[in-house]
């Protein structure tokens, strides 16, 4: 899991680094290579199917095979050997639900910056592809490296315990909201559907998403993964 979580780092970022550049320097060959044909279908197409596929992985439960992603399902949920009680998960799903109120009233002042700034002509249609780039980045980055709402928000102590882990889909590709055609509105559909999905798990089956509850959320159960919170982790023991 953390292989392949840092291997998607490295191609993100030197994906973002190649378009953005591009976007600077070299705008046109950027627009040229965006809507290359190779006959049947153009480069933009392809960038469209690998992330449609990227997050239909996710949505469908026989292909959703990682735990952070995919607690929402029961093939993921382990009880725990210790006695909790009711009042105990609760608070923590009270915890965890605030913080995820907090995350959607932050999400939705940014979008509504990237509106204006959109609105007022000081940003184009170029550049909410470039802010949909940068988030795409920005979710790798705060799996491997650093996350904002891990640290301020929610406080969760690892990817795993996550609140709002599926909402990242929709995070990424909310600014698509502006620039209404099939290829971007489509993705945000099928993100919010993932959201939407999360959501309802949540209100139904709470238990599985707290490590209170649910051992394979617990560190002690996920040493092996060598996460990038192992030393956390190491703490929690």
């Amino acid at each position: 899991m953390v292989e392949i979580h840092s291997r998607k780092f490295l191609f993100r970022s030197l994906f973002m680094a190649v378009v953005i550049g591009m976007a600077f320097f070299q705008p046109q060959l950027l627009e040229h290579l965006y809507f290359y044909d190779f006959g049947f279908f153009r480069l933009y197409h392809v960038l469209w199917f690998v992330m449609m596929l990227g997050m239909i992985q996710v949505f469908i439960p026989h292909l959703n095979r990682h735990v952070s992603c995919g607690r929402h399902l029961a093939k993921h949920f382990q009880p725990t050997k210790v006695h909790y009680t009711k009042e105990q998960l609760q608070s923590s799903v009270e915890a965890n639900n605030r913080g995820a109120c907090r995350s959607a009233f932050f999400w939705g002042l940014l979008l509504t910056v990237v509106g204006l700034l959109l609105r007022n002509g000081i940003i184009g249609t170029r550049g909410i592809h470039l802010i949909v780039v940068f988030f795409y980045f920005a979710d790798e980055f705060c799996i491997n490296v650093w996350c904002p709402f891990r640290s301020w928000i929610i406080g969760n102590l690892c990817c795993n315990t996550c609140r709002i882990f599926n909402w990242g889909h929709f995070m990424i590709f909310s600014p698509f909201i502006f620039i209404p055609s099939f290829w971007t509105w489509s993705l945000v559909v099928v993100s919010v559907a993932i959201l939407i999905q999360w959501e309802i798990m949540h209100a139904r089956y709470a238990h599985r998403f707290s490590s209170i509850s649910n051992a394979n959320l617990q560190c002690i159960n996920c040493l092996k993964a060598k996460c990038h919170y192992v030393k956390n982790r190491q703490l929690q023991i």
